[in-house]
């Protein structure tokens, strides 16, 4: 398929963004993933706590947000990979 010149630009222009929209989605899911903030750590931390916490189900809005969240990120650093 033939690109028209439109095409191109689109092209080009996402080309010169993408370093800084990699920059940004990095720095919003560090952001994101780290929001709560809570730094302490429990009383009762062991490995047995550790393991329970990551079979928790998330819920369906969770998915969609992290979707949303890392689809910038992989598109930009596709892009930066692809020059």
């Amino acid at each position: 398929m033939k690109k028209t010149f439109s095409d191109q630009n689109l092209l080009i222009l996402l080309e010169a963004g993408s370093g800084v929209i990699l920059l940004v989605s990095i720095l919003l899911i560090l952001f994101t993933t780290l929001l709560p903030f809570n730094l302490v750590f429990p009383e009762n931390l062991s490995l047995e706590f550790i393991i329970d916490r990551f079979t928790k189900h998330s819920s369906w809005t969770d998915l969609l947000a992290n979707l949303l969240l890392f689809i910038p990120f992989g598109l930009s650093l596709a892009a930066l990979l692809n020059k």
